[in-house]
């Protein structure tokens, strides 16, 4: 895409403004795991809420993985009941998908059209386990943590398995949007 994706102009706006919106629309609190450039667009609008969440710096020379630890990393003083990854480039979805996947103790990938997507519910019980008293390497992959402990929701919202990696998708987003 030329530069970070939270930075992207989709439908003249930076992506991160509209994804900041939809999780606010829904009551999702974020935390940013964010490269130096996305953090300074951030600072003064995302805060973190009774010192929790806001905005972590990443690395975007490591793996992807690092992100995630990164940001599990900042909840640890204060666990919530469990995290929702969203990768940056998929749209943040409705309510019903949230509620969905948080209703219960369990890892919980969204399913739409036979397509897997995010966000992913990991439970803090078992983050504690598998990832913060693991040891994980920077190199490893959420997909392959979560493989045989997952459960597959099917969700009737397509935002769960749109994947924003190219002027084409976004492009189609907007269109799809409306807007």
């Amino acid at each position: 895409m030329g530069g970070p994706k939270a930075l992207m102009d989709v439908g003249g706006r930076p992506w991160w403004s509209q994804q900041r919106e939809r999780l606010a629309g829904v009551g999702v609190p974020a935390t940013w795991v964010a490269s130096e450039p996305v953090a300074r667009a951030l600072r003064g609008h995302v805060v973190g809420v009774e010192g929790v969440g806001g905005v972590v710096m990443g690395d975007p020379g490591a793996p992807m993985f690092s992100s995630v630890l990164r940001g599990i990393e900042s909840l640890r003083a204060r666990p919530p009941r469990g995290v929702f990854v969203l990768p940056v480039d998929v749209p943040a979805p409705g309510a019903d998908v949230w509620e969905e996947l948080g209703s219960e103790e369990r890892v919980r990938v969204p399913v739409y059209a036979g397509k897997r997507g995010h966000p992913v519910y990991l439970p803090w019980e078992w983050v504690r386990t598998h990832v913060l008293d693991a040891n994980l390497d920077w190199a490893a992959r959420l997909d392959e943590l979560v493989q045989g402990e997952e459960v597959e929701v099917e969700v009737d919202d397509p935002s769960v398995a749109i994947n924003l990696n190219t002027p084409e998708d976004v492009a189609a987003f907007i269109a799809g949007e409306g807007g």
